[in-house]
């Protein structure tokens, strides 16, 4: 029986540190030896998934900004992009402005675009080291034919104006998105996709057009974005290390410790002895 094995990152695979625990490092060296294909699953763009790995000597293929992207970083080559229609997106940018918020957008190839006064926090600003572009007109911005806006994020909010976003969302029968409290940059945070885009769509993309179907996929996560993997996975697994999403935990098969303790180790023997 064919297994994939699809990890989330920040809080799964790593700690708030963004380092892995050597056993998770080992545990991913015995799955390659063991032929089992390793798929990491993130909100992150590319360059944030890139410094992760880098800084833990990591190269796997990944899902990126919630399955509006895939990349390869064994190989560094674009798998797919699944982007918004112009219309719909400037819609949300429009009803998200007449309630005082500004996302910022995540664009092909990799940029960050913010307004005036975008609703993310200077910290996140300041951390966005490459690719941040400032636009004076962000609705004139995404209604260029040309642009490619693959999510868009608002960050370090009160929970008035998390409230307010869903709301702006919820009028728009908008639901590809996920809200959490950060443990990086404070506050809430929401983030969005194309419609229909989610994790669990890149991974099945993924699935078909890399591997060419697999008969199981397990999956690990701890965050309210992992949801719509964990509802149709095979076999979820919740990781309960202090910063997970307790709600997640009741669609979950199994559970593990944090990754702060090297809990992703336990991974190994759960896909092998569930198989």
């Amino acid at each position: 029986m064919s297994t994939l094995l699809v990890t989330d990152l920040d809080g799964t695979l790593w700690d708030d540190s963004e380092i892995c625990h050597p056993k998770t490092l080992a545990a991913v060296a015995e799955l390659e030896r063991k032929g089992v294909p390793l798929l990491a699953a993130t909100g992150r763009r590319h360059r944030g998934a890139k410094i992760g790995f880098e800084q833990n000597q990591l190269k796997l293929p990944a899902i990126l900004v919630n399955g509006a992207s895939g990349f390869d970083f064994r190989s560094g080559t674009s798998l797919f992009d699944e982007k918004f229609e112009l219309a719909v997106i400037a819609e949300i940018v429009v009803r998200l402005r007449d309630a005082g918020l500004s996302p910022a957008l995540f664009t092909s190839p990799d940029q960050v675009v913010i307004g005036q006064n975008p609703t993310v926090g200077s910290k996140y600003v300041s951390s966005v080291t490459e690719g941040l572009v400032n636009s004076n007109d962000l609705l004139g911005f995404v209604r260029d034919e040309e642009v490619s806006v693959l999510g868009f994020v608002l960050m370090s909010m009160t929970k008035a104006q998390l409230d307010r976003t869903r709301t702006v969302l919820a009028e728009l029968d908008f639901d590809a998105y996920s809200y959490h409290r950060d443990q990086y940059f404070d506050g809430w945070m929401v983030m969005g996709q194309a419609p229909g885009v989610s994790k669990w769509s890149g991974i099945r993309r993924y699935v078909d057009d890399v591997l060419g179907g697999v008969d199981r996929i397990v999956v690990v996560g701890d965050s309210t974005n992992d949801v719509p993997m964990f509802a149709a996975a095979d076999l979820s697994v919740w990781v309960d290390g202090g910063t997970g999403d307790p709600a997640l935990a009741e669609l979950a098969d199994l559970k593990i410790d944090g990754p702060q303790d090297g809990g992703w180790a336990a991974m190994v023997e759960l896909v092998t002895e569930t198989a």
